[in-house]
Order: structure tokens, then C-alpha cells, then sequence
């Protein structure tokens, strides 16, 4: 779309697409959900402003769902932790897998994040 220029035309189904596309939601279901068509989610989305409140929702999204999902955390290795000393030895054998497998994945991402946090805090927040 090379020498066309966007201009952002809010229409009154732009929040529901918004809403939508930042839910994950596929533009087809996206479009069914705003009440237009799939032609004007192409379209909304070949606007910069447009994608750009996409991008956003689906990070606003993102970071919800990720709050959630750490505080269920506590429960979920107390469950665990009760599994490793269930009677039956398969059950046990499972909840030791999970534990090797997800221990290091874990303590590498909070590591990870805490690189981030003080790259951002040097270079972006100074």
C-alpha cells in the first residue's frame, strides 16, 4: 500500500474489534462480534493507529491472564507437593517429572525477567 495514506476512521465497532482482537480472537470471530464485516477488520488493520490499540490490548491481555496465572501458583504446588507422596507410585513418578521439568523453566524465566527489568532500568529508565 505504498503512498497511501492512513487516517484513522474510528467507527463505533473499532472497540468491539479492539476487544476482540486483543483477546485473541480470529478476525472472522472478531468481525462477528463488532457486527462488521471481515473486509473492514482487514482494513481497520492496515491503519497504524488502529494496530497499534491491538498491540496494546493483546499485551493489557497478555499481562492479565500472566497475573492470574502466578497467583495460582501456591496452589498449584501444594498439589504437587501432595501428589509426590500419593500412594500410587505412577502418580508420584508424574508429579517428580513435572517438578524436574518445570523447576528449572521457572527459575530461568524469573531469571530472564530480571535481566529485563534492570536492561530497562539502565537504558530506558535511566
Amino acid at each position: 500500500m505504498e503512498g497511501r495514506e492512513f487516517v484513522s476512521r474510528a467507527g463505533k465497532g473499532d472497540d468491539l474489534l479492539v476487544e476482540a482482537l486483543g483477546k485473541g480472537r480470529t478476525q472472522v470471530q472478531a468481525a462477528a462480534f463488532a457486527g462488521v464485516s471481515e473486509r473492514t477488520v482487514r482494513r481497520r488493520l492496515e491503519d497504524p493507529d488502529f494496530a497499534a490499540r491491538v498491540r496494546d490490548a493483546r499485551a493489557e491481555f497478555t499481562r492479565a491472564a500472566a497475573a492470574q496465572l502466578g497467583g495460582l501458583y501456591e496452589k498449584a504446588i501444594g498439589v504437587l507437593n501432595d501428589s509426590l507422596e500419593d500412594g500410587d507410585g505412577k502418580v508420584r513418578l508424574r508429579a517428580a517429572q513435572v517438578v524436574l521439568k518445570t523447576g528449572p523453566e521457572f527459575r530461568a524465566h524469573g531469571e530472564l525477567e530480571e535481566r529485563l527489568l534492570a536492561l530497562e532500568e539502565h537504558w530506558i529508565f535511566p
